[in-house]
């Protein structure tokens, strides 16, 4: 039921939920005197609107994120990033911020459509939503990811303690707690309350040996780690949730400890998306 000259939505939102904000159009049957002037209207179907989508983005949050982020990434001398907000107690997404961006009238507007080609042609692809389509390393929130599969498994209790040497050495590969890295102090002993308090690394590196690769993986699986969020949005990325299986299958290479350590403080192969 499209015609040409309709519009229709190739991305975000407009694409998902394209038949609901489509509607109907309504149509007339018009008598016509011989010279083509309507006289009289014979049949009229009245259109049907479209149904209303509301998101909840909070757009204030949203152009505050956004211009935060334009900000934090230009400090750096990065290129690109992305922030996500939610709501922890419903899931809703109040901030959805991916840059570099672009302005969708481009694409409708004929007096702007000179752009197009910039925007396709940008090595920073402002096309691709990072938020929900980039992945990377998640980093130290994993850290919860691990403690929780080592006291699931039982390999680790409330009780259990781990030093904190500072630096570990394995053969010639060293892994360093980003306190001792920063200030060149070391925290003593550490239980897993104060390694996640603290962020302690050498305290998850140990963890995560304990535990081991296959725990760990499955109980990122159970977080839905290496899995689509399932966000109303079309192109969302799954990430890696790795193992040795993986690995093998995908690089050629054994496993090693180190990649354990690494995966314990969600670095290394281990890739989700901000979302």
């Amino acid at each position: 039921d499209y015609k040409l000259g309709d519009r229709i939505g190739r991305s975000g939102v407009e694409e998902t939920y394209e038949r609901s904000l489509k509607g109907t159009d309504g149509a007339e049957v018009i008598e016509v005197d011989a010279q083509g002037a309507p006289t009289r209207v014979l049949k009229a179907v009245a259109p049907v609107p479209g149904q209303n989508v509301y998101l909840s983005i909070d757009a204030k949050l949203q152009k505050q994120s956004y211009q935060a982020l334009k900000t934090g990434v230009e400090r750096v001398g990065s290129c690109c990033g992305a922030v996500v907000g939610e709501d922890p107690m419903t899931g809703q997404v109040a901030v959805l911020a991916s840059y570099p961006s672009y302005d969708p009238n481009v694409f409708t507007d004929p007096s702007k459509s000179s752009g197009i080609s910039t925007i396709i042609n940008d090595p920073d692809s402002p096309l691709l939503n990072r938020a929900i389509a980039g992945v990377y390393p998640p980093g130290s929130t994993f850290k919860i990811a691990t403690a929780l599969a080592g006291l699931a498994s039982g390999k680790i209790t409330a009780q259990t303690l781990i030093e904190d040497t500072g630096i570990m050495a394995l053969g010639p590969y060293t892994f360093a707690n980003w306190y001792f890295t920063e200030y060149g102090r070391k925290e003593g002993l550490v239980d897993i309350i104060k390694g996640l308090q603290r962020s302690n690394d050498i305290f998850f590196y140990r963890a995560a040996e304990l535990t081991g690769v296959e725990n760990i993986s499955s109980l990122a699986h159970q977080f839905g780690l290496g899995d689509k969020f399932g966000i109303d949005l079309d192109g969302e990325g799954k990430g890696t949730v790795p193992s040795p299986s993986w690995k093998e299958d995908a690089i050629g290479e054994p496993w090693y400890l180190g990649d354990t350590y690494n995966y314990g403080i969600g670095q290394g192969y281990l890739l989700t998306t901000p979302l």
